[in-house]
């Protein structure tokens, strides 16, 4: 049988996690950096602007694929760091999202 088109690692995101093409792109982003990051870096590095970077950081917060943290400046105030979930756990997270897309698909089918 022949896929009505070859799936990607964005279709995935998209599927799985229930995220537009311009998140599924942040979280790609945001995988390549191994160390926590904070909202303006992850905008420079995307070339997107800050307010878009945050909105998307706080989506894939609450789909829990991101923590955040509170860093406390020397200066006084703070800002917020961001980092991915462990590799393991998200893996785990596609696979429940992608089971619930499938169940949903066969429900659809069984109604046929």
């Amino acid at each position: 049988m022949k896929l009505c088109r070859r799936l990607s690692f964005d279709d995935v995101l998209e599927c799985s996690l229930g995220l537009s093409k311009s998140e599924a792109e942040t979280i790609k982003a945001v995988l390549k950096v191994r160390k926590p990051f904070t909202v303006s870096e992850i905008a420079s590095k995307m070339g997107k602007d800050r307010s878009v970077a945050q909105r998307h950081l706080k989506k894939l917060g609450e789909k829990g694929v991101l923590l955040r943290f509170q860093k406390n400046r020397n200066s006084g105030g703070y800002e917020f760091v961001y980092k991915t979930i462990d590799r393991g756990e998200l893996k785990k997270t596609l696979r429940m999202g992608i089971r619930q897309f499938t169940a949903q698909v066969e429900s659809i089918i069984s109604h046929l």
